[in-house]
């Protein structure tokens, strides 16, 4: 098994950092929507500029569901980059 070079080991671990931080940002973004879903409005941050009574409550509501997708497809792709750099790592 050749061994990989010192560049495409430091590439490999910069990509690893990078899908660790998508992992949290999604996980983050999922957070939120499951937090708007629930609770109908997004009254701790919105508060300060409005955006929740102006949009109404259907509309926060979408937003909580669009939220929830996005994230729950960052966290897929993310642990996939993860698993793709570990499988090309223990090549």
């Amino acid at each position: 098994m050749p061994r990989l070079s010192c560049g495409m080991q430091c590439a490999l671990a910069a990509l690893f950092a990078l899908n660790i931080l998508f992992l949290f940002i999604g996980f983050s973004v999922m957070g939120v929507g499951i937090y708007i879903k629930s609770s109908g409005s997004f009254s701790a941050v919105a508060e300060i500029y409005s955006i929740s009574e102006s949009l109404g409550s259907e509309a926060m509501q979408w937003i909580g569901i669009g939220m929830i997708v996005a994230g729950i497809l960052t966290v897929g792709l993310a642990t996939f980059g993860c698993l793709g750099i570990l499988k090309i790592k223990n090549n």
